[in-house]
Parts: structure tokens; C-alpha cells; sequence
């Protein structure tokens, strides 16, 4: 009902149903859990390994693998569900730098040995 009883012809006084745009979901990216089991992954790769140059970058390697992997699928769960892919491309795109920079420093250094 409008003003003094009168129909709301105009919606000024009646709350509008638009199209709600979805929330954004927590990305597992950005969960602290994940970083913590990826920083547990890389203690016990190095000191299984020994603790060298070559193979703290590969351990580095297998985690910007490993986020790689996390953000495609999340990439595409999140094109299905219809909602918003940023922060998932952003991710996706910055471990695929991380991975060839640090192959590129693993190749130098062991080169250099």
C-alpha cells in the first residue's frame, strides 16, 4: 500500500525483489588451514630430502603446483554454480607465473653447481 492507503504505483514505499547477485563463497584459497598444511607438506619434503637450495625450490614447485590445482577446480565450480571467478583466475594465473619463475631459478642454480 501506498501513502495514506492509496496503491504504490511507483514502489516507493514497497521493498523491490531484483536480481540478487550471489555472495561471493569463502575460497579455500585464502583459508588459513590450507597454507598451514602446505608449510607442514614443505618441513617434511625438505627435511626428507636435506635441506638444499634445489630442493627447497622444488618443494616450492609442487606448492604453486598444488594451488594451481585447487584454483582450477574451484575455477570451474564456480563458473557452474554461476558465481563470481576472480579471485580463482587471479590465483590460477599466479601460480603458473610461480611455476615457471621457480623452475626457471631451479634450472639456474643447478646449473650453476
Amino acid at each position: 500500500m501506498g501513502l495514506y492507503g492509496s496503491p504504490d504505483a511507483g514502489g516507493l514505499y514497497t521493498k523491490k525483489e531484483g536480481n540478487k547477485i550471489k555472495k561471493r563463497n569463502k575460497k579455500l584459497q585464502t583459508n588459513l588451514w590450507l597454507w598451514i598444511a602446505l608449510i607442514i607438506f614443505d618441513i617434511f619434503f625438505v627435511l626428507t630430502i636435506g635441506v638444499r637450495f634445489d630442493s627447497i625450490f622444488t618443494a616450492l614447485i609442487l606448492d604453486s603446483i598444488i594451488i594451481g590445482i585447487i584454483s582450477l577446480i574451484t575455477l570451474i565450480r564456480n563458473l557452474i554454480k554461476k558465481n563470481k571467478v576472480k579471485d580463482d583466475i587471479i590465483f590460477l594465473l599466479s601460480s603458473i607465473v610461480a611455476f615457471f619463475v621457480l623452475n626457471l631459478i631451479l634450472g639456474t642454480v643447478l646449473n650453476s653447481i
